[in-house]
């Protein structure tokens, strides 16, 4: 919350206070500012010709509630994608991560693999190195961690039955590198912990530590 001076009424006298924004999942900021990645590969010296495990860690660090939450439309995805010098693709990986409705004929939650205050989860995705001098050339990996608020079907749907017509983004980018794969991989962190860690650890034990995703 901002501080701000402004009169309380309407040609009332100047006074501090605080401007509520009502931040929440529609501010790529603040959805940023809840959650920490890291990035690692093992072995991060990339042997030639050898399987390199790439891991993101994805922790609810800064919300005091599930991440995604708010509208049970909304969900992150995590991709990988292995490129050549020329920008092909030559493997990818990706995964979702939210909650699943079933609202009709009745309503049921069919699936919900959100992280709980403090909890992480490792995405891992595995790619076997070329050899030295291989054709594939430089190698890039590319990782995408994307929040979106509906799918593109949803906000469709929402435009032609109900006269939608703002263009505001329904999804965003939280978390993005390209890292060459040329030399050491670097471990690479993005976000810190904002809340208080023992209160959440104490009210959500047993293991605040999920089950790896693999592809």
């Amino acid at each position: 919350m901002p501080a701000v001076e402004r009169p309380v009424a309407t040609g009332g006298p100047m006074r501090k206070g605080r401007k509520h924004l009502w931040r929440g999942g529609h501010d790529p900021e603040q959805v940023k500012r809840a959650l920490t990645v890291k990035l690692t590969a093992d072995p991060p010296e990339l042997p030639p010709g050898q399987k390199v495990e790439f891991t993101l860690e994805f922790t609810n660090s800064g919300a005091g509630h599930k991440l995604p939450t708010g509208d049970p439309d909304r969900f992150f995805t995590v991709d990988f994608e292995i490129v050549d010098q020329n920008g092909i693709v030559l493997e990818d990986q990706s995964h979702t991560m939210g909650r699943w409705i079933l609202w009709q004929p009745v309503i049921l939650e069919v699936w919900d693999n959100r992280l709980k205050p403090l909890q992480s989860r490792n995405f891992r995705f595995k790619y076997r190195m070329p050899q030295l001098g291989g054709m594939e050339g430089p190698l890039t990996l590319r990782t995408l961690v994307t929040y979106h608020i509906q799918t593109d079907a949803q906000n469709q749907m929402l435009r032609d039955k109900w006269g939608l017509t703002g263009n505001d983004p329904y999804s965003f980018p939280v978390f993005e590198r390209e890292i060459p794969l040329t030399g050491p991989f670097p471990e690479v962190v993005q976000g810190e912990y904002r809340v208080d860690h023992d209160a959440l650890v104490a009210a959500y034990q047993p293991g605040c530590h999920e089950n790896d995703q693999q592809g």
